[in-house]
This record gives structure tokens, C-alpha cells and sequence, in this order.
């Protein structure tokens, strides 16, 4: 594959080095998470047999009980990204389309919950991938929610703009028949008028590098003002 879009030297060096640096970083702050847990249960022994008031009691162990579970969460997104930097993060989902989507929503959710974006799934519990490395595929996936993500964001802040209600959702429809498959993430546009958008995919360095691959495999990414849509095979 040759050079796609502006992607230079110094940008896949950068990647690289990134790649590199956030290893390390998920190594180290694994140990600190696991010594919240610990020190966190530690205390809810020591509460648990002192002699305060059952009411008191029930106060901190429930908020101790908060506390560990958002740090078991902050370390489950640290594994998952650790096993996403080696390359690792799909080798439990086979060629299954469905749990490649699942994958990557576990990465990303929480960029859409932050934001307020309802993330609707529709289509089958299963669709095998008849072509294409899984691992690509969720890479083509990730950056057509990013663009989903942004293109939501954007709707919503025209909206705001003109004081006008907008709910913030993005709709993922998967299909698969005879060996092709279909992914559409799809929005509301609202009443922002098409030609207020003004994110082109093609200056996407991701979106360029996700439809470079797919090309090769028989599938594209199209972009429109209110969809992506990624198809592989037929």
C-alpha cells in the first residue's frame, strides 16, 4: 500500500512512539488502580467492625463499594487499550463482525455517554466476516464512529446555536448476506440545513488510511452530512 492522503514520515513516527510510550504508561498505572482496590476494601473491613452507627456505616461502605467499582472500570479500559496498542484486543472475537462492533463500543462508549449521545445498535447477535482481518475492520469501525461522534457534536451545537431542541443519537445497523457485509452509522440532522457541514472525510488522515485497506479487500467507507457507511465483500 502506498502513501495515503498527507500521512508523512513524521506521522507514522509519531504514531509509533505513541504506541511505545502508552505501553509503558498502562504498565505503570496498573499498580496504583490495583493498591485503590486494596487500601479501598482495607477500610471497609475496618468500618465494618468499628463501632459506629449502622447508618454511618452503611454511608461509607456504600461509597467505598462506588469507589471500587470505578476503579475495576478504570481498570478494565486500561487493559483494553494496553491489549489495543499490541494488537491483541480482537483475538477473542474471531471473525464475528457483531463482536468486533461490541469491541470497539467497550473503547469508545464513554466518549459518547460524556457527550450525551444515545448509542442505538440494530441487526442480528451474529455476522460472521467472510474477508478482511478483524483487527482492520475494527480499526475502519473506530474511525467511522469517530466521524459519527463529530458530525453528531456538530448538528448539536448548530442546534444550540438557533435554540432549538436536538437529541443526540447515532444509529448503528449491521446486515450480512452471501458474503457481504454492511455497516451504517447513521444521525439526525435535525433542522440543520446540509450544507452547514463542513467535515470533509477525505482531509480524514484515519478515514483515508480505513478505505485504503477496505479498497483491498473488495469494501469501502463512505461518508455522507448524516451517515458512514462500511462495506466489505459482494
Amino acid at each position: 500500500m502506498g502513501p495515503v492522503g498527507d500521512l508523512q514520515i513524521d506521522d507514522l513516527l509519531q504514531l509509533i512512539s505513541l504506541k511505545e510510550v502508552f505501553g509503558g504508561f498502562a504498565h505503570e498505572i496498573a499498580q496504583p488502580l490495583n493498591a485503590l482496590i486494596i487500601a479501598a476494601q482495607v477500610i471497609q473491613f475496618k468500618v465494618d467492625q468499628s463501632l459506629l452507627l449502622e447508618s454511618e456505616k452503611s454511608y461509607i461502605l456504600q461509597r467505598l463499594d462506588l469507589m471500587i467499582a470505578q476503579v475495576k472500570r478504570a481498570s478494565e479500559i486500561v487493559d483494553t487499550l494496553r491489549s489495543f496498542s499490541r494488537g491483541t484486543w480482537l483475538q477473542t472475537c474471531g471473525n464475528d463482525l457483531i463482536k468486533v462492533l461490541g469491541k470497539v463500543h467497550d473503547i469508545m462508549g464513554q466518549q459518547f455517554l460524556g457527550r450525551g449521545i444515545e448509542f442505538r445498535l440494530d441487526g442480528p447477535e451474529s455476522i460472521l466476516l467472510a474477508t478482511g482481518d478483524p483487527q482492520m475492520v475494527g480499526g475502519a469501525i473506530i474511525q467511522a464512529l469517530a466521524y459519527s461522534r463529530d458530525h453528531v457534536e456538530a448538528v448539536a451545537a448548530w442546534h444550540d446555536e438557533q435554540n432549538i431542541p436536538y437529541k443526540k443519537w447515532v444509529a448503528v445497523s449491521c446486515a450480512g448476506t452471501n458474503g457481504t457485509v454492511r455497516v451504517e452509522f447513521s444521525w439526525d440532522l435535525g433542522r440543520m440545513p446540509p450544507d452547514e457541514d463542513r467535515d470533509d472525510a477525505s482531509t480524514r488522515q484515519g478515514f483515508l488510511v480505513a478505505k485504503a485497506i477496505l479498497n483491498e479487500w473488495g469494501g469501502t467507507i463512505r461518508a455522507s452530512d448524516s451517515s458512514v457507511v462500511i462495506t466489505l465483500g459482494g
